[in-house]
This record gives C-alpha cells, sequence and structure tokens, in this order.
C-alpha cells in the first residue's frame, strides 16, 4: 500500500473541505424551513445532504490532521468531490430534485467549489512525498 506524507497543500485542501462543510451543514437545520423554501428542495433532501456533509466534514478534517495517509484514502476524496460535483448537476437535470433559479445558482456554484477543493487535493497529492509500504511499516 501506498503511503504519503500529506504536503501542505493537501493538507489545506482537505480542511477548507471541512471547514466549509462543515459550515454548510450546520446552517440547514438552524435554516431548515427558510432554505428549504428558498433553494426549492423538499426538507427531507436537505436533511440527508446535511448528514452527508457533517460525515464529510468529520471524514475530510480527520484526514487533513493525520501525518501519514494511504494514497487511496486521497483518491477517494478527490473522487467523491468530483462525483459530488457532477451529481449537483445530474440530479436536477434528471428531475430527482427541483430546485428554483436560486437553488439552481447555488448548486452550480457549490459544484464549482468543490471541484476547487478536489483539484487542491489533487495539486496537494501531486506535491505530497510518497513512501512504500515497507517503509510506513518502519517508521
Amino acid at each position: 500500500m501506498n503511503t504519503v506524507l500529506p504536503s501542505p497543500l493537501l493538507r489545506l485542501g482537505l480542511r477548507l473541505d471541512a471547514i466549509l462543510s462543515l459550515a454548510a451543514a450546520a446552517a440547514v437545520p438552524l435554516l431548515l424551513v427558510p432554505l428549504s423554501v428558498a433553494l426549492g428542495f423538499s426538507r427531507e433532501q436537505m436533511i440527508l445532504i446535511a448528514a452527508f456533509m457533517f460525515g464529510w466534514a468529520a471524514l475530510t478534517g480527520w484526514m487533513g490532521g493525520q501525518a501519514r495517509l494511504p494514497a487511496w484514502s486521497v483518491w477517494l476524496a478527490i473522487a467523491v468531490n468530483v462525483e459530488w460535483a457532477a451529481a449537483s448537476l445530474l440530479l436536477p437535470a434528471f428531475g430527482w430534485i427541483t430546485p428554483n433559479a436560486l437553488g439552481w445558482t447555488l448548486l452550480v456554484a457549490q459544484a464549482l467549489g468543490v471541484l476547487v477543493f478536489a483539484g487542491l487535493q489533487w495539486l496537494g497529492l501531486q506535491r505530497s512525498e510518497r513512501i512504500g509500504a515497507a517503509a510506513a511499516a518502519i517508521a
């Protein structure tokens, strides 16, 4: 298993992802009714999104604080971010959620933001030092 020593850029990408995901998730229970009305999402959809984002914030926050990470876990974070961005645009396009104009604006903005996180994480991974399984077991 390849292990990486996270670069400062990778740590930044993971931590920013965690902080902004936590902030967005925390806003949902506090503003559930006004947000669901303003964006055109059901309350249930908002709660599911917030639940995922709380878990995601915990995971990426934890990852951002680790001295070493399995390379696959960073690739997973990048893939989830890309998938989240794609789902943000495809779910309404296929009618699975029905945002209003403000909701669409938020979805497009957050999809772009999530792609920025994925890009930071990818660049950060490229700048991270890789150590092999034997070296990781010794250290």
